[in-house]
């Protein structure tokens, strides 16, 4: 689509995409079925492209999201992986936060905070949402919704960046017909 709404070229995955991002050539959709690959396409040419990722490095990919630097940051159910731009798992993050009783073992959403160094992730069972810091894994800040168990299928981050540039498109085709959450975060 172009900034209108406008189709310019439709393309066909090799299997149901579940979540994606664009890549900084504006050509590169990285995009995840919920299995142990992320798989690229090339919207230039096309074509499907080579699996990004070794797929004994994911159990169940979730959300994800491209980083500045190529690397790519992926919600994989008990765990966040980072993998760096050639796709090599380089950082996994596992998390119970402060306050709280719970071990995240559902993480599902994922976005990048605006200040370019934490991320968010969220989880589906619990319901509970965190903001991490990208280098060292450690929770900056945590909150439970308060909506219940399977109700936090996706985030939405003011200001989020995106490798691709522009808005940001997240589609999650779990979220429930005519459920909408928002939350307003402060900074």
């Amino acid at each position: 689509l172009n900034s209108t709404g406008t189709t310019v070229t439709p393309f066909t995955a090799v299997t149901r995409s579940d979540w994606i991002d664009l890549a900084s050539d504006g050509c590169t959709v990285f995009y995840t079925a919920e299995g142990a690959s992320v798989m690229r396409f090339n919207t230039c040419t096309n074509m499907p492209m080579g699996d990004f990722n070794s797929p004994e490095t994911l159990s169940s990919a979730f959300a994800l999201r491209i980083l500045s630097d190529g690397g790519v940051l992926v919600a994989d159910t008990t765990r966040v992986v980072r993998f760096n731009s050639s796709g090599n798992s380089v950082q996994t993050y596992t998390f119970t936060p402060p306050n709280s009783p719970n071990t995240e073992n559902f993480l599902f959403a994922l976005n990048l905070d605006p200040d370019g160094t934490s991320f968010w992730t969220a989880d589906v069972g619990t319901a509970d949402v965190l903001k991490v810091d990208i280098s060292t894994g450690n929770v900056l800040e945590s909150f439970n919704t308060g909506t219940g168990s399977q109700t936090v299928f996706g985030l939405s981050v003011k200001g989020e960046i995106t490798a691709g540039g522009g808005g940001g498109i997240t589609v999650s085709h779990d979220t429930p017909p005519g459920v909408t959450t928002e939350f307003d975060f402060p900074g």
